[in-house]
């Protein structure tokens, strides 16, 4: 059904009231203020006109026959929530009053006759919470977007991360520093030659510790053994560590 209704460029406001008089006079008013406007002599023409039309606020009169006000206001509520209720009535519709603010949820009411500049700022009321509400819609729906985007990178990073992981461990098997292992003095040797490395290239920053730091961070997220987290660390530092040798070496003729 709403894929069906017509939108309008500008701003619409469906008037209903049994009267006439009152529909061309509520008519004239609104189109000077330059919105689209729409006209139903009854509730069910109203709702009628609702099926086919985007209409951004509605101005219903309390006392109509078949359909009153109230009944036509929460109607509106119902099936188009989005669309501001603003009721028409008389100082004698106190109670009817009362009833339509709580099964319809009016947003304002104008009292018969109307005064034209409280009539005009309720309009432009109306038309602003229209407004902010899609604001908010929308917030949601990037908000909703971003939350599933960023999960497809979470998932995107991960992978990339074991494939990294599997690639560094290749290295680590290659080079056999895992017969290394027990050899208690051969992490302090290795952490002397990095800083060797870095003092020769004039690197004294600490890059390498940092990779061979990050590399392990990787290695413990992956939730590998013991083991592997020393050795993934101590191969990170010495690849680092080379590869600033390598930057700091002459070309080869």
């Amino acid at each position: 059904m709403a894929n069906e209704r017509i939108v309008s460029e500008k701003a619409t406001v469906l008037c209903v009231d049994d009267e006439p008089e009152i529909l061309s006079a509520l008519s004239r008013f609104l189109r000077r203020e330059r919105y689209d406007v729409l006209t139903a002599q009854s509730g069910a023409a109203g709702l009628d006109l609702l099926r086919r039309h985007m209409v951004d606020v509605v101005i219903s009169d309390m006392r109509m026959p078949e359909m009153d006000g109230t009944e036509f206001l929460a109607e509106v509520a119902h099936n188009w929530p989005e669309t501001v209720r603003i009721l028409l009535t008389g100082y004698a519709d106190i109670s009817a009053t009362i009833d339509a603010i709580n099964q319809g949820e009016i947003f304002r009411y104008v009292s018969k006759p109307w005064d034209e500049d409280k009539l005009r700022q309720t309009v432009r009321s109306g038309m602003e919470k229209v407004y902010l509400e899609q604001v908010r819609r929308d917030l949601e729906k990037a908000t909703r977007h971003q939350a599933i985007s960023i999960a497809d990178l979470n998932t995107d990073a991960e992978q990339e991360l074991r494939v990294r992981n599997e690639q560094l461990q290749h290295r680590v098997d290659k080079l056999g520093l895992e017969q290394l292992q027990g050899r208690r003095d051969f992490g302090d040797t290795v952490r002397v030659l990095a800083n060797m490395a870095e003092c020769f290239s004039g690197n004294q920053s600490g890059h390498s510790r940092r990779v061979a730091d990050l590399a392990r961070d990787i290695a413990e997220h992956l939730k590998l053994p013991m083991p592997q987290l020393e050795i993934i660390h101590l191969a990170a530092l010495l690849h680092a560590a080379g590869e600033g040798l390598g930057a700091q070496a002459p070309p080869s003729a």
